[in-house]
């Protein structure tokens, strides 16, 4: 493999593991696991990202970056949206 292939399956490796730590450590507010609640150290329900633990905000920062998500506000507070999953082509 070439240095380029490996740091794209770095990267590739990180998006996905990122997401799937979102996906565990957040709340479902939709059916098809779209909208995120964000959730503290011991998983309980938090409306901002800044009350959130540590690893909701590094991987939804890092999710955010990679265009995969965005952070949205509404009544109940602050939650992740996610744009498309990693390995989508789209």
């Amino acid at each position: 493999m070439t240095t380029t292939t490996l740091a794209e399956r770095g990267i590739a490796i990180a998006d996905r593991t990122m997401f799937e730590l979102l996906r565990s450590e957040c709340v479902r507010d939709d059916s098809d696991g779209l909208v995120l609640g964000l959730t503290d150290e011991d998983c309980n329900r938090v409306r901002t990202l800044a009350e959130a633990s540590d690893a909701v905000q590094e991987a939804l920062g890092w999710l955010q970056e990679r265009g995969y998500a965005r952070l949205e506000t509404d009544g109940a507070g602050e939650h992740a949206v996610i744009l498309r999953r990693p390995g989508d082509d789209n």
